[in-house]
């Protein structure tokens, strides 16, 4: 008797965003799960000591989920952002 066989659909691709730097996320504009970004999008910057270090999509594709709200502290490392890869 053959084994049932599931149909599973292939796994999305997602790539984490994450802080370059420790200081404060200031966002660029409100993002939500579902918004289009580029290459190169500015998705927010992180202030710390005076400068901003500017946070950009690393590839093409979708946010997925914002997982820091602007105004928070972040860490080095820490994930900012989901995004789905096109």
């Amino acid at each position: 008797m053959p084994a049932e066989q599931h149909a599973e659909a292939p796994a999305e691709k997602t790539q984490r965003v994450h802080a370059t730097t420790v200081g404060v996320f200031s966002i660029a504009r409100e993002w939500s799960a579902g918004d289009a970004v580029a290459r190169g999008d500015v998705l927010g910057g992180i202030q710390s000591l005076g400068h901003v270090a500017e946070i950009s999509a690393p590839a093409d594709g979708e946010i997925r989920e914002v997982l820091v709200t602007g105004g928070a502290p972040v860490e080095y490392g820490q994930a900012l952002f989901v995004i789905a890869l096109r």
